[in-house]
């Protein structure tokens, strides 16, 4: 289950923070996230599902 401020790897590999999760619709079921990429303030969305939380980061 991701989480607000979880450390994520992004489809890209890149690695950000999440830092707002909005539910699922019809167009996006399993919901969206917003990433803030680290050393930088831009962000974007991403699906939940494309997210790969850092386990050993977020523990």
């Amino acid at each position: 289950m991701l989480k607000i401020k979880d450390i994520v790897r992004m489809p890209n590999g890149k690695v950000g923070d999440v830092q707002s999760i909005h539910e699922g619709n019809a167009i996006h079921p399993d919901g969206l996230a917003w990433v803030r990429f680290y050393r930088s303030q831009r962000g974007a969305w991403f699906r939940v599902s494309e997210l790969r939380p850092l386990k050993w980061l977020n523990d």
